[in-house]
């Protein structure tokens, strides 16, 4: 059996009644996502299949599936940490027991949205630093299932001021150790509403255009780097053992926020 699950894109969404631009699904190659609030890196919908199309990862053969997503946020004073775990597999398993680097997770509950077992750790402090590998280790009564991947390094964006509504937006950033790509997430708030778009980008820059940047406003929002398995068809999950899926971890602090003024 195959455990599969789906990358096709939700653009963007309007805060108002206002119509949406005309985006394509996917543009060069990378993903764009509706995003659900702070941190949701990739929407995801899990079925179980014999055959993927073009627009789904597939795990061959897994005891169970397994997604796992570590968020940390480095700020001057403070900063936070977010965990989760989620499982699939038909039946859910009994036992679902979840360790990161030492640190247990809360006990899983069922998934609200999708067929399966959660479990999330949030922290107000950085648990895990810059360069720090964070090990996965999942155990069920299948046995352990784990991962692991490192901290990417702190790194800086650059964007322009303002633009002028009709412009080409061009965003730079530095590399960041260990990460495997980019995740930005961004709103335009402007005349016609509030339009959030999520884009993972393997490089170190991308582009937003008059199809996005569709009224004047406000463009802000942030980047965050990503060590982990980029979310394309195709890509292999790096958990092994008793189970297969992904683990990825974020990283982002101050110097990776941006604000781009629109203006006609």
């Amino acid at each position: 059996m195959r455990t599969c699950f789906s990358t096709r894109s939700r653009c963007r969404a309007p805060s108002s009644s206002a119509e949406p631009p005309s985006p394509g699904s996917e543009r060069d190659g990378r993903l764009l996502s509706l995003s659900a609030g702070a941190c949701l890196l990739v929407a995801v919908c899990l079925v179980a299949t014999t055959g993927c199309s073009d627009d789904v990862f597939c795990v061959d053969d897994p005891a169970l599936y397994i997604s796992a997503t570590i968020e940390e946020i480095g700020l001057a004073r403070a900063g936070s940490t977010y965990v989760e775990v989620y499982c699939s597999n038909d039946p859910l398993p009994g036992k679902f027991d979840v360790v990161v680097s030492d640190t247990t997770l809360p006990e899983a509950t069922q998934a609200p949205d999708h067929l399966g077992l959660v479990t999330s750790l949030t922290e107000t402090l950085v648990i895990w630093q810059p360069g720090t590998n964070c090990f996965l280790e999942v155990t069920t009564e299948y046995g352990v299932a784990s991962a692991h991947e490192p901290v990417p390094g702190a790194f800086e964006v650059a964007a322009p001021g303002t633009i002028a509504l009709g412009e080409i937006l061009t965003l730079v950033w530095t590399a960041s150790d260990n990460a495997s790509y980019y995740v930005v997430q961004a709103s335009l708030e402007g005349s016609r509403g509030t339009w959030d778009i999520d884009v993972a980008v393997e490089g170190t820059t991308t582009t937003f255009g008059p199809s996005e940047l569709t009224s004047t406003g406000i463009f802000s929002g942030r980047v965050w780097a990503v060590a982990g398995p980029f979310p394309k068809a195709g890509s292999a999950g790096n958990v092994t053992g008793a189970g297969g899926g992904f683990l990825n971890v974020s990283y982002r602090d101050p110097g990776s926020e941006f604000e781009v003024v629109v203006e006609d």
